[in-house]
């Protein structure tokens, strides 16, 4: 996968520390098996599981003192290589739930973009992205891939309009191919466990 720029999104917000049953609960998608689950999304379940600490880290790792290492030294110089937000650095389980929640952004945006007829064509122009400078919200999304396709012409108008009026960019996140394999694990997550 190749980098996606859209912006640079350079703070985190402070939010409470999570407790460990807020974590096991926005990790359910890989360590409990939703009982209507079909055999396939069970095999698929059970590879996340397995996948898990690999892409996100060693979620044992005490996460008050990891907040207080986050908040007195900051995030790492290179963190935007590897999260997609500065928070997501902080600990494992911020990396996840940044990761899902971003998913569900992305989701957002093109059910919104859908409902409401946007779509993008255009500009004509080359560009050293490899996603289409168009968007259609309707079109299926099998992957993760055909789903950044759809958005991020989205987002790349939004930012441009809000450029023209002196605003700050309405997605300014940049999508590595790092950030891009984790969203890739959460979208596998989601489709394993409740198919779309």
């Amino acid at each position: 996968m190749t980098e996606r720029r859209s912006g640079l999104l350079d703070r985190c917000e402070r939010s409470p520390a999570p407790s460990a049953g807020a974590w096991s609960e926005s990790c359910a998608l890989t360590r409990t098996r939703p009982p209507d689950a079909d055999a396939e999304g069970l095999d698929g379940l059970a590879e996340a599981e397995n996948e898990c600490p690999a892409g996100f880290g060693d979620d044992r790792e005490d996460y008050a003192a990891a907040m207080a290492h986050h908040y007195e030294h900051g995030a790492p110089a290179d963190w935007e290589q590897r999260f997609v937000s500065a928070c997501a650095t902080m600990h494992p389980w911020e990396d996840w739930a940044e990761s899902c929640a971003h998913y569900l952004h992305i989701r957002d945006t093109l059910q919104t973009a859908e409902a409401y007829g946007v779509r993008v064509d255009g500009p004509h122009v080359a560009t050293t992205d490899l996603a289409p400078l168009h968007s259609d919200p309707e079109a299926p999304t099998p992957d993760i891939e055909a789903l950044l396709d759809a958005c991020l012409p989205l987002t790349y108008a939004l930012n441009a309009i809000n450029r023209s009026m002196g605003a700050a960019d309405v997605y300014p996140f940049v999508l590595t191919s790092e950030v891009q394999r984790k969203l890739a694990f959460v979208d596998r997550c989601v489709r394993a466990a409740a198919p779309l």
